[in-house]
């Protein structure tokens, strides 16, 4: 009987609280494929407040169906997860809840997936 190899030689199950967190980390910044931002950027970054005021929701772009409750792929700056670094990535703003979400590609067969981030700004992707 083969013995399966595991982080620390533990099963996932058995982890920590710290270890599940630390994982989790990870896991989101790999997925967010986050790419520094060049110097020589051309976007036109708009500043986010927490809580966002009304002026900033009102310029954050609509999908172009009526029924999607998503803006369109948009440019998020955030802090790269467990680092102070400023990264950029592609994600989206939910106009109903409020939230953006992070970790979605360009991709159309619709197997977009994200997660809930913290942003700094947002660009319009050219």
């Amino acid at each position: 009987m083969a013995t399966d190899e595991f982080v620390n030689g533990k099963h996932p199950r058995n982890f920590t609280a710290e270890e599940r967190r630390e994982k989790s980390l990870a896991s989101k910044a790999k997925a967010l494929v986050g790419e520094p931002i060049d110097a020589d950027d051309p976007s036109i970054w708009h500043e986010v407040d927490e809580p966002l005021t009304s002026r900033q929701r009102k310029i954050i772009p609509h999908a172009l169906r009526e029924s999607d409750r998503h803006s369109p792929l948009l440019w998020l700056k955030l802090r790269e997860p467990g680092t102070d670094r400023v990264i950029r990535c592609r994600g989206r703003y939910d106009h109903i809840s409020g939230t953006w979400f992070a970790g979605f590609s360009d991709v159309e067969n619709g197997d977009d997936t994200g997660f809930a981030v913290s942003v700094i700004a947002w660009a319009p992707m050219n």
